[in-house]
This record gives structure tokens, sequence and C-alpha cells, in this order.
């Protein structure tokens, strides 16, 4: 009796998530696909249809089961800016044996796939919802004048961080960009 559908589905998109992270969209090629997760070419078509296909179950699956839970952990378990002072700080902390997970795949994915009509609509939203998850936490900041600009100022600093991250992933370079960000959104809010 073969393993549970879902479960493959799950380490397959596991393993595709990984090359598509470590060489982007446009260097991965099914066949490097095939190569790392063991599956001949048919099972990916039936079950993805198309690397476009891979790409957005990838992404979506980045999203629902490894960004969204880490947001929704820290703002269950923290104070709302140190939830996102977390989260950003486990966004380059969280993959420290693999370096290329420095940074965040669905902004990479955004990126990449700008002028692919089929993809970026999804992306984009999902970009929009961690936008708009910020602001949801930072409404819970008594503290906060205007929380929707900080959240506003935070999501940009998050955007940038991953940009830093790729550029520099060293450690203390990226906590002392994250103190920064955050020391300064005391002085934005008033």
């Amino acid at each position: 009796m073969g393993r549970h559908t879902s479960f493959e589905l799950t380490e397959v998109l596991s393993q595709a998530m990984d090359l598509f992270w470590r060489l982007g969209y446009a260097s991965t090629s099914m066949r490097h696909v095939e190569e790392v997760t063991g599956l001949n070419p048919g099972s990916l078509y039936h079950h993805f249809s198309s690397k476009e296909g891979l790409y957005k179950a990838v992404i979506e699956h980045y999203y629902t089961a490894i960004l969204q839970p880490r947001l929704y952990h820290y703002r269950h378990t923290a104070p709302p800016r140190e939830c996102l002072r977390r989260f950003f700080t486990t966004s380059y902390r969280h993959f420290p044996a693999k370096e290329y997970r420095g940074h965040c795949l669905l902004l990479l994915a955004v990126v990449e796939t700008k002028h692919h009509d089929d993809l970026s609509p999804q992306f984009q939203q999902y970009i929009s919802e961690l936008k708009q998850d910020f602001t949801a936490i930072l409404t819970q900041d008594t503290e906060l004048q205007v929380p929707a600009v900080s959240a506003d100022y935070l999501f940009e600093c998050y955007i940038s961080l991953q940009f830093y991250a790729c550029l520099n992933p060293s450690r203390k370079f990226l906590d002392n960009k994250v103190r920064m960000f955050f020391e300064r959104l005391v002085l934005l809010d008033r």
C-alpha cells in the first residue's frame, strides 16, 4: 500500500520549495524537481500540470504552512511589537544551516514573477494579507497613536530586511537593522 497522497504532496512541496528557494523560479527546471523528489514527469504533471502550477502550490504551501503559522504563533505569545520583532528576526534565523533561506520566499516570488500574469496576482494577494496582519497586530498595541501608519512603516522595513538578508546575511548586521527599525517606530508614532 502506498503512502497517503496528502503526505506525499506535502513532502514534494517541501522539496520543491527548497529547490525554488535555492535556485529561484527561472533557474529551476522540472528536471531539477524530478531529481530532488524522485518523481517521474507524469506524476508531477498529473498533480501540478506545469512548472507554474507547481510554483503556485509551493508558494501557497510556504505561505500557509510556514509564514502564517510563524506569525500566528508570535501573535498569540507576545505583545504586538514584540510579536513583529520576533517575526522579523526569525525570517533570517529560522534556517541557519541553509543560508539561502535567510529571506522571505514569498517576496522573492513576487519579484521573480512580476511579469507572469498567471502567477503574480496570487502572490500579490498573499503580500496584501500579510500587510493586513501587520495592521491587525499593531491595532492591538494601545501605546501606538496611529497603528496603520506604524504597520505600513514596519511592513516596508520587513521587505527591506529581506533584501538586506540577501546582501549581507550576517546575523549581527540584521539584528542591528531590526533594532533600528523598531527604535524608529517609536519616533515615527509621535
